[in-house]
C-alpha cells in the first residue's frame, strides 16, 4: 500500500474504530450512581470553527512514516484534513460530512467516496460525525447516559467514567486537577480490536484546556492475525473563531 493511500486510511480508521452512539442498555445502576453521572461536569471544548496544523507520526507492522496535516472543522458540519509529505507534496485530502467521506489521492488522482450506510452496513458499527469531531478535539466521544458507572480513582488523581454500547467498551479517565478527559480506553469485545489514546501537554486555547499532543495505540484484528497500530499528533496552531473557514475539494461527481 501506497503512504497516501494509508495515510488517506489513517483519519477513515479512527472513523471506523471509534464511531459509537448511544444505544439502550439493560443494567442495574442505583439512584445515586445516575444522580453522580448527571452532576459530572467534565470540561468540553465549544466551538463553531477549529483549525489546526499538526505533525502525524503513523506506524505498524509495515510502515512507519510522518507526515504534516492541516485540519479544518465545522462543528457538526464538516471535518477537512489536508496531509501533506514533510518534503512539502500534498498527497491526500479528506472530506468527512454527516453522511458522507470524501479521500482524493492527489499523487495517482483519484477519488473514493463512502456513504454512510455503506459503511456501516461493512462494519458494522452506527457511525456518528460527533463521536470523530469529539475525539479530534478531546472532548467526550459519547453522552453520558443513566446507565454509565463513575469510579474516583483518588491514587491516580482521575475519575473513572465507564461507558458501554453494544459490544463496545469505553473508559473514559477525566483529571482532577482540570477536568479534562486525559486518557481513552476502547474495546470492541467481539473483534478484539483494543485502542488507547492519551491526551498530552495541555495548553490555552481560548478559555479552553487543549491538548496538544495525541497518541494513538491499539491492536487491530486482520486476515493475517492482529497487529499493533500507533499514531502520534503533535498540535502546533490550533485556533477557533467564529470566522467562516474555507473546505476547497474537488468533489467527485
Amino acid at each position: 500500500m501506497s503512504k497516501t493511500n494509508i495515510l488517506s486510511l489513517l483519519l477513515l480508521a479512527c472513523v471506523f474504530t471509534f464511531s459509537c452512539s448511544r444505544q439502550n442498555i439493560t443494567k442495574s445502576t442505583t439512584k445515586a450512581d445516575e444522580e453522580a453521572v448527571a452532576n459530572f461536569d467534565v470540561q468540553q471544548i465549544d466551538f463553531q470553527y477549529f483549525s489546526s496544523k499538526a505533525k502525524v507520526h503513523y506506524k505498524d507492522g509495515n510502515n512507519d512514516m510522518n507526515a504534516n496535516m492541516n485540519i479544518r472543522i465545522k462543528k457538526d458540519e464538516v471535518i477537512w484534513a489536508s496531509l501533506t509529505h514533510p518534503l512539502g507534496i500534498e498527497g491526500a485530502r479528506i472530506l468527512v460530512k454527516p453522511d458522507s467521506i470524501y479521500i482524493h489521492d492527489k499523487i495517482n488522482n483519484s477519488n473514493t467516496a463512502y456513504g454512510l450506510d455503506f459503511i456501516n452496513q461493512t462494519f458494522d458499527l452506527d457511525l456518528s460525525f460527533q463521536n470523530l469531531q469529539a475525539i479530534l478535539l478531546g472532548n467526550l466521544p459519547m453522552p453520558k447516559g443513566e446507565q454509565d458507572r463513575l469510579m474516583n480513582d483518588m491514587a491516580n488523581g482521575v475519575y473513572q467514567l465507564h461507558q458501554e454500547n453494544g459490544n463496545i467498551f469505553v473508559n473514559n479517565y477525566v483529571q482532577h486537577e482540570n477536568m479534562k478527559l486525559v486518557k481513552l480506553d476502547i474495546r470492541d469485545a467481539l473483534t478484539g480490536n483494543a485502542f488507547t489514546i492519551n491526551y498530552n501537554d495541555f495548553g490555552d486555547l481560548d478559555d479552553y484546556s487543549f491538548p496538544y499532543r495525541n497518541v494513538i495505540s491499539g491492536t487491530v484484528a486482520g486476515e493475517d492475525g492482529s497487529q499493533d497500530v500507533n499514531i502520534s499528533i503533535i498540535h502546533n496552531r490550533p485556533n477557533i473563531t467564529d470566522k467562516e473557514l474555507s473546505f476547497p475539494f474537488n468533489m467527485p461527481n
